[in-house]
């Protein structure tokens, strides 16, 4: 899977960027509140994006999309 060099996408299901940084800030160890606060958003937004963040990657459970983050997400090179 290429990211796309214009915009940094991949071929990965259509997720937003705000999705994508969800998942990012969750497989680093960021509970709903901490996302919620980093991304001055509200802890039920940071729900309803893993809702559909599930629904798009087909998983049931959180601890999945953190798995499925560790294995296609890159990690930061910070």
């Amino acid at each position: 899977m290429a990211p796309d060099a214009a915009t940094g996408a991949t071929d990965f299901p259509a997720l937003s960027l705000r999705q994508r940084r969800i998942m990012e800030l969750l497989r680093d160890g960021r509970m709903y509140k901490q996302i919620a606060e980093e991304l001055d958003i509200s802890v039920k937004t940071v729900e309803y994006h893993l809702n559909a963040i599930r629904g798009r990657l087909g998983l049931a459970k959180v601890s999945q999309i953190v798995e499925w983050a560790r294995e296609h997400l890159p990690a930061d090179r910070s």
